[in-house]
């Protein structure tokens, strides 16, 4: 296995264990399968993680997480991102993907009153 193929395990190792699911671990070569066993929630819905590594992402990527991050402390940033007429996408941190759909508990202070928002002053 190369030093690629084990770097890319291990994220989705780590992929699986923030979302509290496991990794794939066998996959014949050119047979489609994914990354991590999806996940279902009680609703039925299911979700299913794709998980790419890459030495760097883009500065813009990063740097609009961060400043999404920085408008208010504690909070869950989201990059929306979408190509002209194509569907938008949201770019959210893992950790707080599992926080947002219930795999992991809130962070202390990710409660927050917003100025301005319906129950805000």
């Amino acid at each position: 296995m190369s030093a690629q193929h084990r770097r890319g395990a291990r994220r989705e190792q780590q992929v699986a264990s923030i979302l509290q699911t496991t990794r794939t671990k066998y996959r014949p070569r050119y047979v489609r399968a994914p990354d991590v066993v999806p996940i279902r929630f009680a609703d039925g819905t299911v979700v299913v993680p794709e998980s790419k590594t890459r030495k760097h992402l883009p500065k813009w990527l990063v740097a609009a997480i961060g400043q999404a991050r920085a408008y208010v402390d504690g909070c869950v940033p989201v990059v929306v991102l979408s190509e002209l007429r194509g569907e938008p996408l949201a770019v959210v941190p893992l950790a707080d993907f599992a926080m947002l759909v219930g795999l992991r508990e809130p962070r202390d202070g990710a409660q927050l009153l917003l100025l301005g928002a319906p129950n805000g002053k």
